[in-house]
């Protein structure tokens, strides 16, 4: 797996503050991250770009849920809500 500093991490988030980070189960040069305005964001740190990117609700993002044998992912949102993205 990838080292990844948390200035690293907040340069890719951009303005939004990072709430939870998962790294994929099985591609370890990648890794998902959640924002506090509900913004869902897919790293490649190999090839340094954002692969994948959801806005979706307004609400922070808690917790994130990888599948471990696809490339499919729940995240859990502050107001209770779960969603699944694949």
């Amino acid at each position: 797996m990838v080292n990844v500093d948390a200035s690293t991490i907040e340069s890719i988030a951009g303005l939004d503050n990072v709430t939870v980070a998962k790294w994929h189960p099985r591609q370890g040069g990648k890794f998902l991250f959640g924002t506090t305005k509900g913004t869902l964001k897919l790293y490649n740190v190999e090839k340094k770009i954002i692969e994948m990117e959801y806005i979706s609700l307004s609400v922070g993002v808690v917790d994130l849920y990888w599948n471990p044998g696809e490339d499919v992912f729940l995240a859990l949102f502050q107001d209770g809500r779960l969603r699944l993205y694949g």
